[in-house]
């Protein structure tokens, strides 16, 4: 064999061989990975147009207008300081808190930015109001009361068309953009699956959108927007503070309370909460702000109707968080012309709300479920609330009146009233004034397998009434009746009755001063005028009936008496009613007079409540040992002592998903022959004093 021997010049040729060799295979395996590359990017995947590839760019609405009111604010000379005010459902209310103690300190914010309940506290003070004025607004006018549970046709089961009614009957026709404060609300939209930064538009219409929790409540139209709760995905709005400044402030409403997850409810509850929690720690947690870390975490969202005490609590935290930090700016020059106008609007419609003025409503019509479980303790002409029902009602609402028809199964039935069907008119012409008209159809059912409904009898009712604020008290007067007549026999019957009416103090005024005594608070109710119905000889019995509620307020401890009286002075017996207020078994006939008196002291451990998966709240418990005593007058006796009945009352406030609260008694008593009795009433015997 012979060594193979190649010189430099005869090797140059095979390697640039090889090298071109190489380069055309690179070349198209190098377009080949780009052309991939290039296939699998966003760019690729989400062409322009596509409704996904915008889902995570917020939409702002008014940027412009508001990036120019924020540099008229600082003159362009400084950093403007932002204040972030988190959302947490009642917790929340520990922003009025903050905002006392960031006052106190000098320091007032020169934009908010705000979602979920934090946007109430942010867009109330924003446009003018003191904290001060947003407690009174939110203890005299709990949002809670405004909100109805409604069959879920819109989104949600619950409709905020009162709260948005009210809202412009405080807020007039405000728009967002004309706020005192610079302020952005953050909502979702549903349509678009975008969030949406709102710096102009209508001023209650975003508040009912920023608090517009998923199927909870219905979505809010607003725009082209359909909007619901913008904390639903992050509970800390930080981002749009972000792109203005680094100086900034958080005031947190988190929710931090052990649960039971053996419910299904408190695991959807909790799926819910991780995710927009999660946002929020991380988006604190690469943010410097000055956290004011509230600490309310432990109490039910559901707590709207107990704001003092998370005001207090907000006040405290942010008054700990402030102490090593000065970030003083100066209040707009202003500000106080516009808290005095503000203040004004919010004296006037507080007064003419509770004197029973209606808000505006826009048209709507909702189907909603009607459910009482127990009937009243007090008799009033027409009412249905004295037969435990169950059904649905139509309603329709427009300007300051409504109209309802209801189809209604009672739950204690008798032989001629197993079900009635209702139509019931209101309407608040002027001023406090309200008139009322309904006509029932009741019946029976056949015992078919169709269940075929033959009507029995037929009713009218109709009242009128009107109030005023005299001093603290509410004060007015009432007209009743109703006429009740049968198909199959002449067994009509009719009664009326009218007076006046003087209600227990607020604890609230007009003016903001809280009236709240320490220790004990005494109070009384009064009720006075005259009857005529009736009676059983088809005679007409007429004369005059009154009631007097009066009691001491204590923080534990609160003794209180009833006296009711009811005199015929036409010489016709008057028919007895089980919901004359005597709380014992007794036999009940015609009477010439009759009084009945009533006693009892109840504790009540008003801090105390219990709610269950977040859903059901229990609140305001009461136990009451009472003592009723009866005096009656027929015919044939003059006025003497009938019977006695004692027992235990216990009371309770429940509430679902934060609405309006419905109070339940339970009462057992024994009489003066022995005989026990157990009760379940509607409401209470003793008026809630506020």
């Amino acid at each position: 064999m012979y060594p193979m021997h190649c010189s430099r010049r005869a090797l140059r040729p095979c390697l640039c061989s090889i090298f071109l060799f190489l380069l055309l295979i690179a070349v198209p395996m190098g377009s080949l990975v780009q052309a991939q590359q290039a296939e699998g990017s966003f760019d690729s995947a989400f062409l322009p147009g596509d409704p996904l590839r915008s889902i995570a760019e917020p939409l702002f609405l008014g940027e412009a207008s508001f990036a120019h009111r924020l540099a008229e604010k600082t003159g362009g000379a400084r950093e403007p300081l932002a204040l972030v005010l988190c959302g947490g459902s009642a917790r929340a209310y520990a922003h009025i808190g903050v905002l006392k103690a960031l006052e106190a300190a000098g320091i007032e914010p020169d934009f908010i930015v705000a979602n979920s309940m934090g946007a109430i506290v942010g867009m109330l003070y924003a446009a003018g109001f003191s904290p001060d004025d947003i407690e009174l607004l939110v203890s005299a006018l709990s949002p809670e009361h405004y909100l109805d549970i409604v069959f879920p046709t819109h989104g949600g089961f619950i409709t905020m068309n009162r709260f948005i009614a009210v809202l412009d009957m405080l807020m007039g026709s405000m728009d967002l953009s004309e706020t005192r404060i610079p302020i952005i609300i953050i909502g979702e939209d549903l349509r678009t699956r975008r969030q949406v930064w709102f710096a102009e538009g209508g001023f209650s219409r975003i508040m009912a959108g920023a608090i517009a929790m998923p199927a909870i409540f219905e979505p809010q139209p607003i725009e082209d927007f359909l909007i619901i709760d913008g904390g639903s995905t992050n509970i800390v709005p930080l981002e749009p503070a972000l792109r203005f400044t680094s100086s900034i402030i958080v005031s947190t409403a988190l929710y931090n309370r052990r649960m039971n997850f053996s419910n299904p409810i408190t695991v959807i509850n909790r799926a819910f909460d991780i995710g927009k929690t999660r946002a929020g720690i991380e988006a604190l947690a690469r943010s410097n702000a000055l956290i004011i870390r509230n600490r309310v975490e432990e109490l039910s969202y559901m707590q709207f109707s107990d704001p003092e005490q998370i005001i207090r609590i907000g006040e405290e935290s942010a008054v700990q968080a402030l102490r090593f930090f000065d970030l003083t700016r100066p209040a707009a020059p202003e500000g106080a012309v516009s808290r005095s106008a503000m203040h004004a609007r919010l004296v006037s419609a507080i007064a003419a709300i509770r004197t029973g003025v209606r808000p505006n409503m826009p048209l709507s019509l909702r189907i909603a479920p009607r459910l009482v479980l127990a009937p009243p303790f007090i008799h009033v002409p027409g009412s249905l609330q004295e037969f435990p029902h169950a059904g649905m009602t139509l309603k329709a609402s427009v300007w300051r009146m409504d109209t309802a028809i209801s189809y209604l199964a009672l739950l204690s039935p008798t032989g001629t009233r197993q079900w009635v069907l209702d139509s019931a008119f209101n309407i608040n012409p002027a001023g406090s004034l309200e008139a009322r008209f309904s006509a029932r159809l009741w019946g029976a059912y056949d015992g078919s397998a169709a269940g075929w409904h033959v009507p029995s009898m037929y009713e009218f009712s109709t009242g009128l009434q009107a109030s005023g604020i005299i001093g603290r008290r509410k004060a007015g007067f009432n007209l009743e009746g109703a006429y009740l007549d049968s198909f199959s026999a002449s067994s009509s019957a009719w009664e009326a009755r009218g007076g006046f009416f003087i209600d227990p103090e607020y604890e609230d005024t007009a003016e903001g001063e809280s009236k709240k005594q320490p220790g004990s608070a005494p109070w009384f109710s009064l009720e006075a005028g005259g009857f005529a119905e009736s009676s059983s000889a088809q005679a007409i019995a007429a004369g005059v009936e009154g009631s007097l509620w009066a009691g001491v307020k204590n923080a534990s401890f609160a003794p209180r008496m009833r006296a009711n009286t009811r005199v015929s002075l036409s010489g016709v017996p008057f028919r007895e009613t089980e919901f004359d207020g005597f709380r014992g078994a007794v036999t009940r006939s015609d009477a010439m007079a009759l009084v009945i008196t009533n006693a009892e002291l109840a504790f009540a451990p008003r801090k105390y409540s219990v709610d269950f998966a977040e859903s059901i709240l229990l609140k305001n418990f009461e136990l009451a040992p009472f003592l009723d005593m009866k005096w009656k007058a027929d015919e044939t006796h003059a006025l003497a002592f009938e019977a006695w009945a004692g027992g235990l009352c216990f009371s309770v406030q429940a509430s679902a998903f934060g609405l309006a609260p419905a109070q339940l008694s339970m009462l057992a008593s024994v009489n003066s022959s022995g005989a026990f009795t157990f009760q379940l009433r509607a409401g209470a015997l003793f008026p809630t004093r506020r």
